[in-house]
């Protein structure tokens, strides 16, 4: 979640979220999506166990 105090606006988040969206490799946890709304700003990944 991106916390009230943050520098990083509106743009900067869409612009990150829509990155992630279209990089895939085998190294990187899967971006399952994301939250937007009003204030509240989060990326979602999918959740690894162990590292693995």
């Amino acid at each position: 979640m991106l916390p009230p105090s943050s520098t990083q606006g509106y743009k900067e988040f869409q612009t990150e979220a829509s990155f992630l969206m279209s990089v895939h490799h085998k190294n990187l946890s899967s971006l399952v999506g994301y939250c937007n709304e009003d204030v509240n700003m989060g990326i979602i990944y999918k959740y690894m166990t162990n590292r693995l």
